[in-house]
């Protein structure tokens, strides 16, 4: 499986609040470390059960999730070439650590451990997908407005259709899910 690292630190690069709220208020943050159990409850995991078991993962190991959804499309772009597919099944998720040295981090130590990750990924199963790891600026608090980094995590799976794509994705979402949170002493070391 392909893997990448890249920063988006920049001005006008996308930052996260947490906790957050849609400005129609029709959406907002939920805690799922508090209740694993309301994963179910999400609309994107009604229509992705294998998002919900990657967000279980991540929300019992070292992480805090804050966003998520996943897609299917056929539009591919230069990165999907080497995949030969016709469709591919996408999601990112949005983590943040909730413990030291990464909870308030800086950059040298999310690199360092977002590199180490990549590493890992890239020698596990060969599978038809690819990830990318973006650390990001994250703001804690509502008013407090604490700084920090945060990760999204993209994963994309592809096949000549929605069922092998989904196949190929739902995969990878458990590879990684083994390699974030299952493993968390040696996979997230800096």
């Amino acid at each position: 499986m392909e893997c990448e690292f890249t920063v988006e630190l920049g001005e006008d690069d996308p930052t996260l609040a947490v906790p957050w709220r849609s400005p129609d208020g029709a959406m907002e943050y939920v805690d799922l470390r508090e209740d694993l159990s309301r994963i179910d409850e999400l609309s994107e995991v009604k229509e992705w059960p294998e998002l919900g078991e990657f967000l279980r993962a991540l929300n019992a190991g070292p992480f805090a999730t804050a966003k998520c959804d996943a897609w299917l499309e056929t539009l591919m772009d230069v990165d999907d070439e080497p995949y030969a597919a016709e469709m591919k099944c996408a999601s990112y998720v949005d983590v943040f650590f909730v413990a030291p040295p990464l909870q308030f981090g800086g950059f040298a130590e999310h690199e360092a451990a977002a590199k180490g990750v990549v590493e890992r990924i890239r020698g596990a199963e060969e599978l038809r997908a690819r990830a990318e790891i973006v650390v990001r600026r994250v703001y804690f608090g509502e008013g407090t407005q604490e700084p920090g980094l945060y990760w999204t995590v993209y994963v994309r799976g592809y096949g000549e259709g929605e069922e092998t794509a989904r196949g190929e994705w739902g995969k990878s979402l458990e590879m990684l899910a083994k390699l974030l949170a299952s493993n968390s002493e040696s996979t997230i070391v800096v």
